[in-house]
């Protein structure tokens, strides 16, 4: 295939060395309660930051709900091309604090679908740029532990539970 071909989704995937195939219902439903779960993460997060932490330039206050929308539409590919949806991903959650529900979908699929390794990559990335709110832009009367605390569970449950009933063909 000559590099000037533009790839297909399915072709994409095929890089990653995992084939698509075709999605059942079951994976319908479970596609559409992810995407809402995110859709309503996105709809609790939309007015980021919370009250009394200043540090977030206006840009990103005025960027947030957008990117987070996008990152939850995205969420309809996540499973042709999770690990590249996951690090595109990581950008969103950067700028988008309403990008945080479909973050944690992606970290559960990457778990899910691939390779434990990956998923503890995609899983650091996105607490590396979640701890840094959590450490600098807590809110006001909100102890430190319990930042940090809800921010590695935010990430770590849906690692460990996409690792644990992950297909066991893959690992």
């Amino acid at each position: 295939m000559p590099s000037s071909h533009a790839r297909r989704p399915a072709e994409l995937a095929a890089l990653d060395g995992w084939p698509a195939t075709r999605r059942t219902l079951r994976d319908w439903t479970a596609d559409a309660v992810l995407f809402g779960f995110s859709a309503v993460m996105w709809v609790e997060n939309r007015d980021f930051p919370p009250e009394g932490v200043d540090f977030v330039p206006g840009w990103m206050v005025a960027v947030n709900p957008w990117a987070g929308a996008l990152a939850c539409l995205a969420l309809w590919w996540r499973r042709r091309l999770p690990v590249l949806l996951a690090v595109a991903m990581v950008p969103a959650l950067l700028v988008s604090g309403s990008a945080l529900g479909a973050a944690m979908v992606i970290t559960l699929t990457v778990a899910v679908h691939r390779p434990w390794p990956r998923a503890a990559m995609v899983t650091a990335a996105y607490l590396a740029v979640v701890g840094h709110y959590a450490l600098f832009g807590r809110p006001p009367g909100v102890e430190r532990p319990v930042i940090v605390a809800t921010t590695l569970l935010l990430f770590v449950v849906p690692f460990c539970l996409g690792t644990a009933v992950g297909c066991p063909t893959r690992r």
